[in-house]
């Protein structure tokens, strides 16, 4: 069976990786706290978690 194309990831899902990567496992809102631009919503946030997971 053919493996499908993988997308490129975002830019936004690598900075969550990143962090996720720097502090372990993190809440949505433990994320947002730590993201640079704390701008984004929530459910931004989580469905950027969700993509990932």
């Amino acid at each position: 069976m053919a493996r499908r194309p993988r997308k490129p990831i975002a830019e936004a899902e690598l900075e969550v990786l990143h962090l996720l990567w720097e502090h372990g496992p993190a809440t949505v809102r433990d994320v947002i706290d730590r993201l640079p631009e704390s701008e984004r919503a929530y459910t931004t946030v989580q469905t950027l978690l969700t993509r990932l997971e």
